[in-house]
């Protein structure tokens, strides 16, 4: 994901120096997009990882941010893999 991100940001560039600005805009929203789910996942395993070593405070706050990433996104599978997870590391 991260060498399609590159890629697309690059083609966006492109697109904007050759003044087509749709296009460029429309490769940084994709680029955004993937972005966002990558940092969202990791947000997940940022909690689960704080669960298992017993950092007990980051796991919320980490569920949290990820879900209201995922909710930006609309993206509802992955809202509710972490309403499960969460569910099973809650204090």
């Amino acid at each position: 994901m991260q060498v399609k991100a590159k890629m697309l940001n690059g083609l966006a560039e492109i697109h904007r120096q050759q003044t087509e600005y749709e296009l460029s805009l429309a490769h940084h929203s994709e680029v955004i997009d993937i972005l966002e789910k990558r940092f969202s996942d990791r947000l997940l395993q940022l909690a689960l990882t704080a669960q298992s070593i017993g950092n007990f405070s980051e796991i919320k706050v980490n569920f949290d941010k990820a879900i209201q990433l995922f909710t930006e996104m609309n993206a509802p599978k992955q809202i509710e893999k972490i309403t499960v997870y969460s569910k099973y590391f809650s204090t």
